[in-house]
């Protein structure tokens, strides 16, 4: 059996696998997902009949039934959408957004009594990505690429990362770029002659049919799910290395107890929502109101979950053989949230499950919660 500590670490490392690149076989590209591009325009379908995003040089619009649900216009006149990318799970674009920056020159003849005259303006240009939610038009993220200058451009199937064909201006050579597509940081780089086929695919690309296959090596059974409400970016990634099977705890009495290290309106509705759960599945539940009274009795706010002396003396006076206990803890902008049972007696964790809450407004917790206890309890 895992102690607790081990089994949370376990958790957390589990779904905190980086992106990597790694040579493979071009049969191993996945195709671009559906779309219609044109020098003037992108048209990106979103799985209805009629409802679509597209992207122009001057704006963003979407389209539901031939009616327009959002635009988003170019900031400028000096700034336009260049090129842009869809997730396959349709709920996210990437436009770059390019953007003439001028500048004047010094005025160091005036110190020789020319009369001051100017050199010519400098006219740079410089690039940035925008992520847009395609359900509401709101833009997410937006981070600099500086002068390099995106020619391809592909994002995978769940937006973590882009990829990135295009030249770098300032040194003057063409390059494919990896992006975290959370944080803009380069997680690869690689520098490509001129003339050379390039490639970009859903997971990976390829310089002259040589394949770099992009691996973020996920452990099995691993379940995403994205949020239900139309303006929510959230999705969730819940992968359960223990998981709690009903059939396996039949007659006996578990106790929900809160989440750790969350606020109190958070930690009421994210614990309302596993009570509900947990319950749907088949599992007997100590009373909640119950448990809040064990809680405050011991002083739980204070104390904790430090002891094994603590879970039995819970368990004990709840008449629960096994716990439930939540944990939550922030990382950057994603969230960790666990759950795991506890044999009250020994201490003793016997199942746990985790997730990863992605893009997730205080609102969202709840939601992720239930799918977090769906995937657990089978």
């Amino acid at each position: 059996m895992l102690r607790l500590p081990c089994l949370i670490a376990l958790l957390s490392l589990s779904l905190a696998a980086p992106a990597q690149v790694v040579d493979g076989d071009a049969a191993q590209l996945q195709a671009d997902p559906a779309s219609a591009c044109s020098a003037e325009r992108c048209v990106y379908p979103l799985g209805r009949p009629g409802d679509e995003v597209i992207v122009e040089r001057d704006g963003i619009e979407r389209i539901d039934a031939g009616q327009s649900v959002f635009r988003i216009d170019a900031p400028s006149r000096t700034e336009a959408y260049e090129m842009s990318a869809i997730t396959g799970s349709r709920n996210l674009v990437f436009a770059v957004l390019g953007a003439r920056k001028i500048t004047q020159g010094a005025n160091v003849s005036a110190a020789l009594g020319s009369g001051g005259l100017v050199h010519p303006r400098a006219i740079h240009r410089a690039f940035k990505f925008q992520a847009i939610n395609s359900k509401s038009g709101q833009v997410v993220k937006e981070f600099e690429l500086g002068q390099f200058k995106p020619t391809r451009l592909h994002a995978t199937r769940h937006g973590e990362s882009l990829l990135v064909a295009g030249l770098n201006l300032s040194l003057k050579q063409h390059e494919v770029l990896v992006l975290n597509a959370r944080s803009g940081e380069v997680v690869h780089r690689e520098t490509v002659e001129d003339e050379r086929e390039v490639q970009l695919a859903a997971n990976g690309y390829s310089v002259d049919g040589r394949a770099r296959l992009l691996s973020e090596d996920r452990p099995g059974g691993e379940s995403r799910y994205a949020s239900r409400d139309q303006f929510s970016m959230a999705e969730y990634i819940v992968a359960c290395e223990a998981p709690l099977k009903p059939g396996d705890y039949a007659q006996q009495a578990f106790a929900f107890l809160r989440f750790e290290n969350t606020e109190a309106t958070l930690d009421d509705s994210m614990s309302a929502a596993a009570s509900i759960g947990l319950a749907s599945k088949g599992l007997t539940l100590v009373e909640r109101r119950r448990m809040d009274e064990i809680l405050r009795e011991l002083q739980f706010q204070s104390l904790g979950l430090t002891s094994e002396e603590v879970v039995a003396d819970i368990g004990r006076l709840g008449n629960a053989r096994y716990l439930v206990i939540g944990n939550m803890e922030t990382v950057g902008a994603d969230a960790n949230v666990g759950l795991r049972a506890i044999e009250a007696e020994s201490g003793t964790v016997v199942a746990g499950c985790a997730m990863r809450c992605r893009d997730c407004r205080p609102q969202d917790y709840a939601e992720g919660v239930g799918y977090l206890v769906d995937a657990w309890v089978r």
